[in-house]
């Protein structure tokens, strides 16, 4: 997909990687094992206007396991992207 991805597309994803993210905090066996590897790259794509919900309700698993460890680290390393982003946009006015 091109980026940014629109403000809908950005949703839809959010949508998928908590639930996802829950689904593993309570142990559930993933169907899809590929989304920790999406984590990079939505944090590139997703729009500005939607970095505060990106930022919001992430509560990555305790790391029972090697890939709880990994999949805690994705989401961190996610997260701080995103406030990186946050932070260049608050401080770096546009079209200065």
């Amino acid at each position: 997909l091109p980026q940014p991805w629109s403000a809908a597309v950005a949703r839809a994803w959010l949508k998928h990687a908590h639930a996802a993210a829950r689904a593993d905090a309570a142990g559930q066996e993933l169907t899809d094992h590929t989304w920790p590897e999406s984590l990079l790259i939505a944090a590139a794509a997703i729009p500005a206007e939607c970095l505060d919900e990106a930022a919001a309700a992430w509560d990555p698993a305790a790391a029972s396991d090697w890939r709880q460890q990994h999949l805690r680290r994705q989401i961190e390393r996610f997260l701080d992207i995103i406030a990186l982003r946050r932070r260049l946009i608050r401080e770096i006015p546009l079209g200065a």
